[in-house]
């Protein structure tokens, strides 16, 4: 007993060493941004993620003591004892970045794994000082996706701010342990520095943002091709001095779209088409509490079609008021309800004639074409809805930054209370 309260006490004592430390650290960075966000709302943000992050691993460990951010946490600590020689000696010299058996595949993971044994060194094998580590590098990318939205419309500021930190399905699926918020925090960057690029046309912006496309296709590969093709064409639409790049962006998608459909006839390392059925397959082998009916894809327009209509019925309205038995579903639910309300509110001062100018902005296309992309590959192979929440999540937060920008920045202030208003 006493030993287990000295442990515990040590372990504490670390915790309150390193959040005050990335705490300070934090606090210079974005003073030194000039931000016209407070500092210590950004270190509220933070311990808002910790907080969050820990309620994660709880409910995770209580309800799926083999889910992956525990298994990357306990896999760490094998590789710190065996001398960061993992278990697993099997090179894998499959390069095709579509198999589900290729070296990007299986590496990625491992990936996951060594980041975590080199936490765990730090935090003396404590999964909850991981997560301020964690937290603290998820959070750098999301001040940099704050900082591209920025150059969208500054009015917005305080609304972009408080949709990237506090908005509960995004944070809660970000902040434990996962390869999800590296992702969105590597989206975040590169969308700042391809940003800036288009900006200045200096090398050092696009080195980095390659630099994050790089890490965006080893970590998820969908979500590296989906950057490399928004920025291609958002690369394009600046190229073009184009006033209506929507135009650009949706001639630019029919066009890919095209190839998608050719890449059918390709070879396997360029079969778009055929490794999304292999992914959906291999989802629907799996065996989960959650599954819905979807159709199973084949190399033809009718399944696909027949597919993405079920995936959008998944993504936007699934679950119904009827299936609702438990909090998860309730929390789906209301979930999609939220994003229904925006929709409606959009379409609604859209058609007043407020801020109908919202798709001029080329990052706002950028937005939207990473949503549909997103969604649709979403859509198409995962069949289980608590695999769908947790995917969509970062696109989800992409979609309500963009609808938020059709609603008059008036009618959204009312619905914040003053006190926090004044503290950000």
């Amino acid at each position: 007993m006493a030993l287990t309260l000295i442990i515990m006490g040590k372990c504490i004592f670390i915790f309150v060493i390193y959040f005050t430390l990335f705490s300070i650290i934090l606090f210079k960075f974005t003073r030194n941004l000039k931000l016209r966000i407070n500092p210590l709302a950004w270190n509220v943000a933070f311990m808002f993620k910790l907080l969050v992050g820990t309620f994660y691993a709880l409910s995770f460990k209580n309800l799926s003591p083999t889910a992956d951010t525990w298994l990357y946490f306990q896999n760490g600590i094998n590789i710190i004892d065996h001398h960061f020689s993992p278990n697993n000696n099997i090179v894998y010299k499959n390069l095709n970045i579509l198999d589900s058996n290729s070296y990007f595949n299986q590496y990625r993971y491992l990936l996951m794994d060594y980041l975590s044994a080199f936490l765990s060194i730090l935090s003396g094998k404590s999964y909850y000082i991981n997560l301020i580590f964690y937290n603290f590098l998820v959070l750098l990318g999301i001040i940099k996706l704050y900082q591209a939205t920025l150059k969208i419309d500054i009015r917005y500021e305080y609304i972009f701010f408080i949709i990237l930190c506090f908005f509960p399905p995004f944070v809660f699926w970000t902040s434990g342990y996962h390869r999800d918020g590296l992702c969105i925090a590597t989206l975040g960057i590169y969308l700042f520095y391809f940003q800036q690029f288009l900006s200045n046309h200096h090398w050092k912006p696009l080195v980095f943002s390659l630099i994050a496309i790089c890490l965006l296709l080893f970590m998820r590969s969908f979500w590296g091709f989906s950057a490399f093709i928004v920025g291609l064409l958002w690369f394009l639409s600046a190229k073009l001095n184009n006033s209506k790049p929507f135009w650009v962006f949706s001639l630019g998608a029919l066009f890919l779209i095209g190839l998608f459909i050719l890449s059918a006839f390709a070879p396997p390392n360029l079969n778009f088409a055929q490794s999304l059925v292999y992914k959906q397959h291999a989802f629907l082998d799996l065996q989960g509490s959650s599954e819905l009916p979807i159709t199973k894809l084949a190399l033809n327009v009718k399944a696909y079609c027949k597919a993405l209509l079920d995936g959008f019925n998944h993504l936007t309205v699934r679950p119904y008021p009827d299936e609702i038995g438990t909090l998860f579903y309730l929390l789906a639910f209301l979930e999609n309800f939220l994003i229904w309300i925006l929709i409606g509110l959009a379409c609604y001062f859209a058609f007043k004639g407020k801020n109908r100018r919202v798709f001029s902005k080329p990052e706002n296309n950028v937005l939207l074409f990473l949503v549909i992309i997103s969604y649709a590959v979403i859509g198409l192979t995962v069949p289980f809805l608590g695999a769908i929440v947790r995917y969509k999540a970062p696109f989800e937060l992409l979609l309500i930054l963009l609808l938020v920008q059709f609603i008059p920045l008036k009618f959204l202030c009312k619905l914040c209370p003053k006190r926090f208003k004044s503290a950000i």
